[in-house]
């Protein structure tokens, strides 16, 4: 037996990549809503950002055009040389080397600024990066947003609860091939003076053994309820649960 709070497995906050104005939120975007993993949430006005983009497509344009230009030089260069009947190699002057690499490194440049203008107009659109349901909510239509600000509170639908075991009791659990701790875990929470059953599966310890209790936690992980569910039958971060965890089987001893 044991006992803990149910937490999510994972929770983040997302911010805002790219600066500017909220021109929408998704309708799901409020306090409670459960979204998929890539859901819009939040659109942020791409304008100035498009014609960053389309700067960038142009400078790019350019740079190999100048590329293509350089090239031909480059290869008039060395039939001018062979046609002179000049001995040898041409020195890279001759051979408008350092244009060509000039050329190369300008186009590699625009290149990599395009990469930039990009990725940030696929920025102004912020999506959820887990299913999960949303916890809090930092921003609405109109407001202005800054690289970093905070723009929602998000957590993961896959919920863990840590349940403390005596050092005596660590003995007792289920072991994998490699030592570490399995074992099903059947967890009971009270809600609305209803009982409910819920089953989860140890799937890690913590390290270390607290001094002052002589206990150790183990990490039981279980999910929170399928979307059909009523709402009064799914787990939720926060809530106290009593705990029964599956030991190993023992041999029958000899009297």
């Amino acid at each position: 037996p044991s006992q803990g709070l149910i937490e999510a497995s994972r929770r983040t906050t997302l911010a805002a990549a790219a600066a500017g104005r909220v021109v929408e939120v998704h309708p799901l975007f409020d306090v409670g809503h459960r979204v998929d993993a890539g859901t819009w949430l939040v659109k942020i006005d791409a304008v100035d950002y498009r014609a960053d983009l389309a700067a960038a497509t142009a400078t790019l344009a350019d740079a190999e055009t100048n590329l293509a230009e350089e090239q031909a030089r480059a290869e008039q260069a060395k039939r001018d040389w062979d046609n002179l009947g000049r001995p040898g190699e041409p020195s890279e002057l001759a051979s408008r080397q350092p244009q060509l690499r000039g050329a190369e490194a300008r186009v590699e440049a625009a290149r990599t600024a395009l990469r930039k203008a990009e990725g940030d107009l696929s920025d102004t659109v912020l999506t959820a990066p887990f299913d999960g349901i949303i916890a809090a909510t930092s921003t609405e239509v109109g407001s202005y947003l800054t690289e970093g600000a905070a723009v929602a509170e998000i957590f993961e639908t896959r919920y863990e609860v840590r349940l403390p075991l005596s050092v005596d009791q660590l003995p007792f659990l289920q072991t994998g091939e490699n030592g570490n701790l399995l074992g099903e875990v059947v967890l009971l929470a009270s809600v609305g003076g209803e009982t409910k059953e819920y089953r989860g599966r140890i799937v890690r310890t913590e390290g270390e053994i607290d001094r002052s209790s002589r206990s150790a936690y183990v990490v039981a992980e279980v999910d929170g309820g399928s979307d059909g569910a009523q709402a009064h039958h799914r787990l939720r971060p926060g809530l106290f649960v009593q705990a029964r965890i599956a030991g190993r089987t023992l041999p029958r001893c000899a009297r």
